[in-house]
């Protein structure tokens, strides 16, 4: 049996947590280096009070040295642990502090030859969607049905797209195909990325609510890479304007195919040059928050420009705290929540930075039902928290302005009535 017949299956064993992921697989892929951006809050996570919080300070690290990239974290943490407990990046006062030293980072790191880039909500490990937990109702993996998904759909719809088998000389021309199929939604073996930073961060930001959001880096040479590499620089079609408008490429996971080889209880990549990828986290810290304002509660020289100064200092060191709960499960969910507002702010700041620079998250969707489905995505469906009594009132109110019947039924075992609508009949 070739490699090829198995290749998803055997691969996909090592999805299996993200440790094993981390170990097995990305860090044998990615050469990477990982900055930590720690955040502590400074006030109460409320629109109206600024700055709500201050970048401590920034942490590298890696199996690999770059004494380039150290030297930089250096030089931004000396100008932090200098610039006092309330100031903002190289700005008094500063909101946008946050959004300033990414860009700036940015720009570093394109000097130094990173230029595709990708956003993540939250600090997972990168997995494309094919390797995902994903089961059918029979409990069959997707990645091991996936290749007949694939050739079914190219029969059903010849029009739309071609079935390209697995094979070496062919995976180009493969992950246009694949790359039609994600753009309809279905995972596949390709990862997004994309030449435009700020189109990473809409990644980021623009799509749920954020834990720990981490940006990334690529340093990747587009010919060589995609030639002896992982890249997929995909043709654009007109049927794929998404990638397109999102100045899109992929890493194509099928061709590991070239390198791989199974051994037991682990994977081995022959004659693969890991792809340089620095991970940009932005890290909320409770336990921080509270120190540094304890800090600067009990400290007597501080400084009167400092914004902490005039603060109600107790008040946010409770609130951090969260005082109302002690222990367990409910300081847990009350430090999430806690850690979770701050966020909330975070992200609302950042994409309201990006939409200065003209990045909005609807024009990543150019065409028509992409747009009308992530439209559709900004309205929820709330729970209906009225009371049966309220509901009955209401529905009686509505029947008897309509000349119409209403019904209230006994009560059920839960003591709740049940309501029957009867429906005027048309004249």
């Amino acid at each position: 049996m070739l490699l090829r017949d198995k290749f998803y299956e055997n691969l996909g064993t090592y999805y299996s947590s993200p440790e094993e992921i981390k170990n097995q697989l990305n860090s044998k892929i990615f050469n990477d280096f990982k900055i930590v951006i720690n955040i502590i809050g400074i006030n109460q996570p409320q629109e109206d009070l600024t700055p709500i919080y201050k970048i401590q300070n920034l942490e590298l690290s890696s199996t690999n040295k770059n004494s380039k990239l150290q030297d930089e974290i250096d030089d931004i943490n000396k100008y932090l642990l200098s610039a006092g407990t309330g100031l903002g990046y190289k700005d008094e006062k500063n909101s946008w502090s946050l959004f300033y030293l990414i860009k700036e980072m940015i720009t570093s790191f394109q000097r130094q030859g990173y230029n595709y880039y990708r956003g993540q909500r939250e600090d997972w490990e990168t997995v494309p969607g094919i390797f995902r937990n994903l089961q059918n109702s029979e409990g069959n993996k997707y990645c091991n049905t996936f290749e007949s998904l694939y050739l079914n759909i190219s029969r059903e719809f010849p029009d739309e797209v071609k079935y390209v088998p697995l094979n070496q000389e062919m995976l180009d021309i493969r992950a246009d195909e694949l790359a039609i199929l994600q753009h309809y939604g279905l995972p596949t073996s390709l990862l997004d990325i994309s030449e435009n930073p700020f189109i990473a961060m809409l990644f980021m930001l623009g799509f749920g609510k954020i834990k720990n959001p981490q940006l990334e880096f690529y340093r990747i040479d587009s010919s060589n890479d995609s030639e002896n590499g992982i890249i997929s620089l995909v043709h654009k079609k007109i049927t794929n304007k998404r990638i397109r408008a999102q100045k899109g490429a992929f890493i194509n996971f099928d061709k590991l195919i070239k390198f791989i080889n199974f051994k037991k209880n682990e994977i081995e990549l022959e004659n693969y040059k890991p792809i340089d990828r620095i991970i940009l986290n932005i890290k909320f810290n409770i336990e921080a928050s509270i120190k540094s304002l304890k800090n600067q509660q009990s400290s007597n020289h501080t400084k009167p420009e400092d914004d902490l100064s005039s603060k109600n200092l107790d008040g946010v060191i409770k609130f951090l705290e969260g005082e109302s709960v002690k222990s367990g499960s409910d300081k847990n969910n009350q430090e999430e929540k806690i850690s979770g507002d701050y966020y909330e702010l975070i992200q609302r700041e950042l994409l309201r930075k990006l939409k200065e620079y003209n990045y909005e998250t609807n024009a990543l969707f150019p065409d028509f039902s992409d747009y009308l489905i992530y439209k559709s995505k900004e309205f929820e469906l709330k729970d209906n928290k009225k009371s049966n009594g309220a509901v009955l009132n209401e529905l009686k109110k509505n029947s008897i302005q309509n000349n119409l019947p209403y019904h209230k039924s006994k009560k059920n075992r839960k003591g709740k009535y049940r309501i029957t609508r009867f429906w005027r009949k048309s004249l």
